[in-house]
Order: structure tokens, then C-alpha cells, then sequence
């Protein structure tokens, strides 16, 4: 269905979104998507010299490759926009590739809008699995499924191709809501005198944790008390599928489904989060949430990541 049909009833919804983190997880690359330096800038590590420009009208890197030798890369997308912004290469097969050097697009006031590497601490040879045109930078395996919605990797375990497909590019109205067609389909009939009466309004989940709630602060302890207590958290399992660490068991997932049903999530380890819980990087903060006395407070509500 996409967007430009939910936005017909849903306009103020649809402002709110554009410009968002969600809006822009994924972007086509063009002059008005890409953020990093293409005029001929460069970057040197471990004796590697990068540059990156422009040639008739693309976007190029000329980076070391599969062979570890220095060639010219097309930047087919933008991936994600800030604190930094990553650049996806086409390969054969389908592929789409994560360069390991990124672009600090925070301000630079606080040491941003420059180039750097995602390893600067550690030379990534060419075959390793950290390497950049290797399967832990591969986007079809590592990242698509949560920057773009409805998203189907579509992999060929035989030929070791990927025939990656999605609804729409960024993760819009239908990643979180699940299918709209059959919602769509209500709004019409009751606008048309003839409600049909669907469950859930026709969407697969709806998330109405938060209406006609408050929150006050208990005068004995000082702390935040919910009105009433959250019982479903279907917010926060929304937001887990993909703002945790975990490990996927299946391509047919449907917004409202239960998490369990194609996710296994990771568990505390030390590689992972602090001896306090608390997660040790970028944004999959579920596990460490899922333990805090505010989600024990029913705090979903303030689960908010972009």
C-alpha cells in the first residue's frame, strides 16, 4: 500500500515523519542525500589512502577491495544520517556492501564532518570477516531488514545470490503498523455508511497504550507513577524487533506478532552490555530496557529512538 495512501488521512502523522531517523535509515545517493566530503576528499589508514569523489554525476570511492587492492566503487545509497552517515556499494550477486569508513555528520564544533574509520584501531585485512565486502558488512545479511520496510532478503542458499526486496525504501507507516490494506479498506466503508466492523481496525496491531494516561509523582518517594499499569507493551515490542540485539529466525515476520516468533534475543553477556546492564552501544537498547525500574514502572511510553 505505502505512505502516500496512509498520509491521505493521515497528513499530521506524515509531517512529523518526514525528516526523522526512520525517514532517512535509507536513502538513494544524490546531492541532496549524501552528507560526506565527494570534492576529492581523502582519508589515509594503516597505509591505505581513500578518496572520495565525483564522476560523471556518481558518487565514487577509490578504496582497496576483495583483492585488497586499490579500485573505484560506485555509492549506490545513503545508510542512516547522524551521528554518522554509511554508504552502501553494489557487488555481484545482489550485494550490497557497507563501506567501513563513515561519515561523522555531527557538527564540527564537536570534531564532526570528516571522514573516519570504522576500525581505527585495528588493521581489517582483505578475507576477513570484519572486512568491508565481507558478510559482517554485508547488508542484505546484517542490516536491510530494519531500514526499510517489508523488507525480503530473498537469499539463494544454492547459487549464493540475494534478490533483496522491499515495499519501501526507509522504514515507513507499514514497518511498525504492519499491512494497511485491509485498514484502508475499514476507513473507506465507514466513510461510506457501511462499517465492516474488522478487529483492530484492520491492522494487524494498534498501539493505543497511552491513551487517557497520566503520569504523577508519589509524594512519599518522589518518583513518576503511571495511572494505570501497562499490561500489553505491544510499543515496546514493536520497537524490539529492531532495537535489540538479536538474532533472526525468520523472513515472514508480521508487525503484531509476538517478538519471540522470529527473533531470539541475546542475552546479557559481557561482550555486549555493562556489568550495570546497561547496553554498550548504538541503539539496541531493548535488553538493557526490559530490566529498568522505569519498563517495571510501565514506562514503554518512553521508549523513543529517533
Amino acid at each position: 500500500m505505502g505512505r502516500a495512501v496512509c498520509r491521505e488521512c493521515h497528513a499530521k502523522e506524515d509531517r512529523q515523519w518526514q525528516g526523522s531517523h526512520h525517514d532517512l535509515a535509507m536513502q538513494q545517493a544524490d546531492d541532496k542525500t549524501v552528507l560526506g566530503d565527494f570534492d576529492d576528499a581523502t582519508l589515509t589508514q594503516f597505509g591505505v589512502t581513500s578518496r572520495f569523489f565525483r564522476k560523471d554525476g556518481r558518487f565514487v570511492v577509490h578504496t582497496d577491495g576483495t583483492d585488497g587492492k586499490l579500485h573505484d566503487y560506485d555509492i549506490a545509497y545513503t545508510f542512516g544520517v547522524y551521528p554518522l552517515q554509511q554508504y552502501l556499494v553494489p557487488f555481484p550477486g545482489g550485494r550490497l556492501q557497507v563501506l567501513d569508513i563513515a561519515w561523522d555528520s555531527s557538527p564540527r564544533a564537536e570534531g564532526g564532518q570528516r571522514w573516519f574509520h570504522l576500525h581505527p584501531d585495528e588493521k581489517i585485512a582483505a578475507g576477513d570477516v570484519l572486512y568491508w565486502t565481507e558478510p559482517n558488512l554485508n547488508w542484505n545479511y546484517m542490516c536491510a531488514g530494519c531500514h526499510s520496510t517489508n523488507l525480503k532478503k530473498h537469499y539463494d542458499s544454492a547459487t549464493r545470490t540475494y534478490k533483496t526486496s522491499w515495499s519501501e525504501i526507509d522504514v515507513s507507516c507499514e514497518a511498525c503498523h504492519g499491512p494497511g490494506s485491509m485498514h484502508v479498506g475499514r476507513a473507506k466503508a465507514v466513510a461510506a455508511g457501511r462499517d465492516t466492523g474488522a478487529a483492530n481496525r484492520g491492522l494487524t496491531v494498534v498501539f493505543g497504550e497511552r491513551k487517557a494516561v497520566h503520569w504523577t509523582t508519589d509524594d512519599a518517594t518522589r518518583k513518576p507513577v503511571r495511572s494505570q499499569p501497562n499490561k500489553s507493551h505491544k510499543e515496546i515490542r514493536g520497537c524490539a524487533r529492531c532495537h535489540s540485539r538479536r538474532s533472526q529466525l525468520s523472513d515472514d515476520f508480521v508487525p503484531g506478532q509476538s517478538f519471540m516468533d522470529a527473533y531470539h534475543p541475546a542475552l546479557l553477556t559481557q561482550d555486549l552490555y555493562y556489568p550495570d546492564g546497561q547496553i554498550q552501544d548504538e541503539v539496541y537498547v531493548w535488553g538493557s530496557f526490559q530490566q529498568s525500574r522505569m519498563f517495571h514502572q510501565g514506562g514503554g511510553h518512553l521508549f523513543r529512538l529517533s
